[in-house]
């Protein structure tokens, strides 16, 4: 039977880290092991975590963000499989129970959930849509297409080609719904320290290169809502800022590999191109242009890159003659 260690990165979470180890003590299905990795924390965390005993195993370490934490974590695992939490996110009490059936009833080297929004303490009538709803063309393209794993119900399994073109076209995989096996973990290397944001992104990509993706089609995890991540114009901003360096460190690295750098050339002109689009809502007309300058220097969008970036000269030049006339 597999073994499953739930590792935890918390940083300045004494607001959340309570309901966060609540709903992992809580579990139907409980876990073989709980770390919790304090990246530096100068508030209470550490005490408020020490409160539950032996029951969870506290480590600290200085501030070095989240994904050193999760590595930290992952390297102190003692189990098969580590499922990862946010400290400010938590988990429907049957997450395990249902990773438990997935575990025992095929070859799983890589799972993820679907899940929801809230504000801390909300009540389930006030959660968001289920976040694969914003992407309907994952289900028509995708998960219709995907295996269903026999006896686990909602439970698919995409080759390993699926899952990076899903990936790429801008499916999300968050950490809080992840759950891998150690060796998968060892063979694809650690959480990577230079992506402050997007880490999980280019953590997926790095698995899906090598093994085939297993999805719950129901919701396992709630995400926290803070400050940060429920302005959405900003979060969404610094999201695909976050993804484009993902995806250029991925393309330089991996130059050897023509399909695949291919394939993040394409990836890479529609987030640019996406990006340039909000600089555009915002006026920000000189970022816009260099923008679609960039995303038109790779296929994929680079006649709608090259429309945007005349549009945005025109209203660029535009204003300074109405100015005049005025």
């Amino acid at each position: 039977m597999a073994k499953i260690t739930v590792v935890i990165p918390a940083y300045n979470a004494a607001d959340t880290i309570g309901s966060c180890l609540d709903s992992v003590c809580q579990q139907i299905r409980t876990a073989d092991e709980i770390i919790v990795v304090d990246d530096g924390s100068s508030d209470n965390t550490s005490r408020l975590v020490s409160a539950y005993g032996n029951h969870v195993k506290l480590l600290l370490q200085k501030n070095q963000g989240s994904a050193k934490a999760r590595q930290t974590g992952s390297d102190a695992a003692s189990c098969d499989y580590i499922a990862y939490l946010d400290s400010d996110d938590w988990w429907l009490d049957d997450h395990l129970l249902k990773v438990e059936h997935a575990l025992n009833s095929a070859t799983v080297d890589f799972l993820f959930t679907d899940l929801r929004r809230a504000r801390p303490m909300a009540p389930a009538s006030e959660y968001s849509e289920r976040n694969s709803s914003f992407y309907p063309w994952f289900k028509d393209s995708f998960l219709n297409k995907a295996l269903a794993v026999n006896d686990v119900k909602n439970l698919y399994e995409f080759s390993q080609q699926q899952s990076l073109d899903f990936l790429l076209k801008g499916f999300p995989i968050y950490p809080s719904t992840v759950v891998v096996s150690r060796n998968a973990l060892k063979k694809v290397g650690e959480w990577d320290v230079r992506f402050k944001r997007c880490q999980d992104f280019d953590f997926a990509l790095r698995i899906a290169r090598k093994y085939g993706i297993f999805y719950f089609d129901n919701v396992h995890s709630i995400l926290g809502l803070h400050d940060v991540n429920s302005d959405v114009r900003g979060y969404v901003l610094m999201q695909t800022i976050g993804d484009i360096k993902v995806l250029k460190t991925h393309l330089s690295e991996n130059q050897d590999d023509l399909e695949y750098s291919k394939s993040v050339k394409r990836a890479l002109s529609s987030k640019l191109y996406n990006l340039g689009k909000r600089y555009m809502e915002q006026d920000d007309y000189k970022n816009a242009i260099s923008t679609f300058i960039k995303s038109a220097s790779f296929p994929g969008k680079r006649v709608k890159s090259l429309v945007q970036l005349l549009l945005s000269c025109f209203i660029i030049f535009k204003k300074p003659l109405s100015n005049l006339k005025e």
